[in-house]
């Protein structure tokens, strides 16, 4: 599940990147070829944005000399939720204790949606910000 949520959207874009564009470069050139430059945008983009979520969840903790804060109160939390191990669960047991969150909103939908989210907005971001001819 993990996989499909964090890889999922990167694929899929690839695969109409391919379809729209064929297998050629083209640079990104948004007042030239803007659906190639929309289209690379939005697949790096995700990209970079599961990467990003993938690298802080498994280096920041063995890099950080302090304990995780929640980002909502910053209040300090343990590292993981299953103290006796100290790795994160996505499911309850009875050594985990539940700290935050809403059971619809897993660590996959939030990868999932941010990553939807950054591939639509990036775009639109880095076109506003295009130089006009």
């Amino acid at each position: 599940m993990q996989v499909f949520c964090n890889g999922g959207v990167p694929a899929e874009l690839a695969l109409l990147y391919m379809v729209e564009n064929g297998p050629g470069e083209i640079p990104i050139d948004f007042s030239k070829e803007y659906t190639a430059s929309w289209m690379c945008l939005s697949l790096l983009g995700s990209l970079a944005c599961s990467a990003g979520d993938t690298w802080a969840s498994e280096i920041a903790p063995v890099l950080s000399k302090s304990p995780p804060r929640l980002i909502t109160s910053w209040e300090k939390v343990p590292v993981g939720y299953d103290e006796s191990t100290g790795k994160i669960v996505n499911h309850p047991t009875s050594e985990a204790k539940f700290i935050s969150g809403k059971p619809i909103l897993d660590n996959n939908t939030v990868n999932l949606f941010s990553s939807i989210l950054i591939a639509l907005l990036l775009p639109g971001v880095a076109w506003s910000f295009w130089p006009r001819t």
